[in-house]
């Protein structure tokens, strides 16, 4: 690996680890959701989004990064933008859903520390690097 790649990634790393998990300049997503329950998660403001179905849609658009480095194809989240709270919203569904987007952070993690910079650069829409 050059020396510009191993910078790369470098860089890639630790803009993840500050958005996902550091108490820098904004509070990390991981630590957020601790302590959100199921019944707070699924509040919705009057206009904008809530708590649950904004983690559905990291989680979407974590794994449509991964599909389009994966496949090389400019691929949209089957489950669209925003997905839908589960009509049985309980508190079970909640936990899965907290543990899914904490999964596809750890699984971008491992992309971007193991893959191919090749496959990461030539993804359709995802880094410009």
């Amino acid at each position: 690996m050059s020396e510009c790649d191993a910078e790369v990634r470098d860089i890639l790393l630790k803009a993840l680890q500050y958005a996902a998990y550091e108490d820098d300049w904004s509070h990390p997503l991981a630590r957020s959701l601790d302590g959100i329950t199921g019944e707070k998660a699924r509040w919705q403001p009057p206009e904008g989004e809530g708590i649950w179905r904004i983690v559905l849609h990291v989680t979407v658009w974590n794994r449509n990064i991964l599909d389009r480095i994966r496949t090389s194809q400019p691929v949209s989240p089957a489950e669209g933008a925003w997905p839908e709270i589960p009509v049985d919203s309980s508190e079970t569904h909640w936990l899965q859903a907290k543990e899914a987007c904490l999964a596809s952070l750890e699984e971008l993690r491992l992309l971007i520390e193991t893959g191919s910079l090749d496959a990461i650069r030539s993804s359709p829409g995802v880094f410009q690097i």
